[in-house]
């Protein structure tokens, strides 16, 4: 199926949510809100800290944390 492979995007965590997820501001100033993947779970982020999200583009208010930077 075409566009469902997710592409990685570098942002900046804005705000730290509850349950490992935060709102990420992207450089083009789009805002998504990410999730930490399970075994990622123990880290905890902090406001200003580069990550890495994926990001598919049939939603692209969500995003999946793969590394932090």
């Amino acid at each position: 199926m075409v566009g469902t492979q997710a592409f990685r995007v570098e942002g900046e965590v804005i705000e730290v949510r509850p349950n490992k997820r935060v709102w990420v501001r992207l450089a083009n100033g789009h805002r998504l809100f990410a999730f930490a993947r399970k075994r990622a779970a123990e880290r905890q982020y902090v406001v200003g800290q580069s990550i890495l999200v994926d990001v598919w583009p049939f939603d692209l208010s969500k995003g999946k944390i793969v590394e932090e930077q």
